[in-house]
């Protein structure tokens, strides 16, 4: 997740990032939940992100950028508090928020 926060600057264009976690902890799913806070700055980072690879030494395909079928900060933060206890119970499997500009442990909410 600090990988994408220093590609994806904490700008207050989003307020949410979750990189899901395979079972072993131990590696992304290959897939991120990004909430952006205007439907403009979703499209301003679809338009500079599809198709691009995170990394030049990356071997995958480039990044397909899709709305996921959740929407919204409340949502979001209401579908990974509804995990089972200890789905989330690494820090490295919390999502990131920021709230006006500041950083929010997902805990606390």
């Amino acid at each position: 997740t600090v990988d994408l926060m220093r590609l994806w600057t904490v700008d207050g264009t989003w307020d949410f990032l979750y990189l899901p976690r395979r079972g072993n902890g131990k590696g992304a799913r290959g897939y991120a939940f990004l909430n952006f806070v205007t439907e403009a700055h979703a499209a301003a980072f679809r338009a500079q992100w599809e198709g691009r690879r995170l990394s030049p030494f990356s071997t995958g395909s480039g990044l397909s950028i899709i709305p996921a079928s959740v929407q919204g900060f409340h949502a979001n933060v209401s579908v990974l508090k509804g995990k089972p206890p200890g789905e989330l119970k690494q820090r490295s499997s919390e999502p990131v928020v920021v709230r006006d500009g500041v950083f929010v442990d997902f805990d606390k909410l």
